[in-house]
């Protein structure tokens, strides 16, 4: 969770959260693409991982897998008033041993290594292999991974959101923004009119 910053609270005062300010960071690219890739390798998109162009809509991704995480930690609703945003995060509920959607990967081995594991469940976890996106380019189609037969439905991050009791509109809202095409991910302006953030 390197990108949530939090300030206003006193060890030695403990409260209720209401003075807390909370703030997503830079959830961009450091660099230009052309020099590759420099950001946190769970936050990264598809089209980083598969050689397609970068745009905004690569920041809507890791806006979606931030979030994704914070349901994943509170099991609750992320969002309620702009008092108490991301206060269950701070709650002693949280679940830090079953972080997110790809900081639980055990890789050993190389950052490379890292990042083809995080690549290959992603192509799974998305369904990459019946995205057009994806398999219509040959140096993308080659970066899949052998399609998984053994996952269900059941295995989908969705499912485990509505496992924790997470609502639906908040389930919609990171399903948008983790559409695996980046011209079919929303504006930050389509978050904001969709009144979710």
């Amino acid at each position: 969770m390197e990108n949530i910053l939090v300030t206003g609270f006193d060890n030695d005062m403990p409260g209720d959260g209401e003075v807390l300010v909370t703030k997503i960071a830079d959830l961009g690219m450091l660099r230009p693409p052309s020099q590759g890739p420099l950001t946190s390798i769970t936050y990264r998109s598809p089209e980083v991982y598969f050689n397609k162009p970068w745009t905004a809509a690569t920041d809507m991704w890791s806006w979606g897998i931030l979030v994704y995480i914070l349901h994943s930690f509170t099991g609750t609703k992320v969002y309620t008033d702009a008092s108490t945003q991301y206060l269950h995060l701070l709650q002693a509920h949280a679940d830090f041993d079953n972080p997110g959607i790809f900081d639980s990967l055990e890789v050993e081995g190389s950052l490379d290594d890292k990042e083809n594991a995080v690549r290959a469940a992603m192509a799974h976890e998305f369904n990459l292999h019946s995205v057009g996106y994806y398999t219509s380019d040959p140096v993308s189609r080659e970066l899949l991974p052998p399609k998984d037969d053994t996952r269900t439905e059941l295995d989908h991050w969705v499912i485990k959101l509505l496992d924790y009791g997470i609502p639906k509109k908040d389930i919609e809202a990171v399903h948008v923004a983790l559409n695996p095409v980046p011209d079919l991910r929303p504006t930050a302006m389509d978050l904001l009119e969709f009144d979710y953030v």
